[in-house]
């Protein structure tokens, strides 16, 4: 099995990361800030001045390490390119084009206030293992497939209708208290996104869909934002529904459970409490 390829924005790179990483055999692909320093084989440089000398429409590979001191082992290449913007089919409309046109004035309104260097953000400054460019930016390009995974465990698609957890875990007492919160996000992710999967799918009752699609105009929900209407749904319409999917769920994690070999900690306890198998399913009509 191949070591886990970390994936991290401009807020993660730091040296004691980075060395982490090259301690346990990580593979890694971390966008980099423009104030960030790496060194290359001519000396150490700011990202700023990297992006000063890149070409629009392209990218370059150099061998480098992140910050002013070299490490012996590692092994990474520093990308930076800015490439051709492909917008998605629903932001090609004269609406999207107002609002990125208001967004790109208010930063330039911002620069000039405030006096800074031009904005990045459309520049692409990666510290990767991948041995070539796009191997590099194929890499990153899955990062953006989780971004709303992010966003719905703290403020959520308007930023209130998130779990909060960056403030829960931000509080936390302990350790082992951040390793339980960050435990039951990932199972009520899962269980959530479960339910706004199958709300649409084609087997589910028509009247159960008809529901879903009171939530919106353009049909684009996510499947977390799908499953978390559907357990807040207001006159109860889904709840027989809900619950019967949910049964479903459990019932496949058990299946799956059983499936992996247990070795080493996760061999079965006899002491453990085994919970009897739901209700029956019954038909939602």
């Amino acid at each position: 099995m191949p070591p886990p390829h970390l994936l991290a924005d401009r807020a993660f790179p730091s040296r004691p990361l980075i060395q982490t990483l090259i301690r346990v055999g990580w593979r890694y692909t971390i966008r980099l800030r423009a104030s960030d320093v790496v060194t290359l084989a001519d000396g150490a440089v700011q990202g700023y001045a990297l992006i000063a000398a890149a070409t629009h429409g392209g990218f370059t590979a150099q061998s480098g390490q992140f910050g002013r001191q070299r490490d012996a082992g590692t092994a990474s290449q520093v990308v930076v390119g800015r490439g051709l913007v492909v917008l998605p089919w629903h932001q090609r409309d004269a609406g999207s084009a107002r609002h990125r046109a208001r967004r790109l004035a208010r930063k330039q309104h911002a620069v000039k206030q405030t006096r800074r260097a031009a904005p990045t953000e459309p520049w692409v400054l990666l510290l990767t293992t991948a041995a070539r460019w796009w191997a590099a930016l194929a890499a990153y390009g899955l990062r953006y497939h989780t971004e709303g995974t992010y966003r719905d465990a703290q403020g959520g698609w308007d930023g209130r209708h998130g779990w909060d957890r960056d403030e829960r875990i931000a509080a936390a007492p302990a350790p082992a208290r951040v390793e339980a919160v960050v435990g039951l996000w990932a199972v009520g992710t899962l269980l959530q996104s479960w339910l706004g999967d199958q709300l649409t799918a084609a087997t589910t009752p028509a009247p159960v869909r008809a529901v879903s699609q009171e939530w919106t105009v353009h049909g684009r929900l996510s499947v977390w934002a799908r499953g978390r209407l559907a357990l807040t749904e207001p006159h109860g319409r889904l709840h027989e529904w809900v619950i019967a999917t949910l049964h479903v769920a459990a019932d496949r994690l058990r299946h799956e459970r059983r499936a992996v070999p247990a070795t080493g900690r996760d061999q079965p306890t006899t002491d453990r409490e085994v919970r009897p198998p739901g209700p029956p399913l019954r038909e939602v009509a």
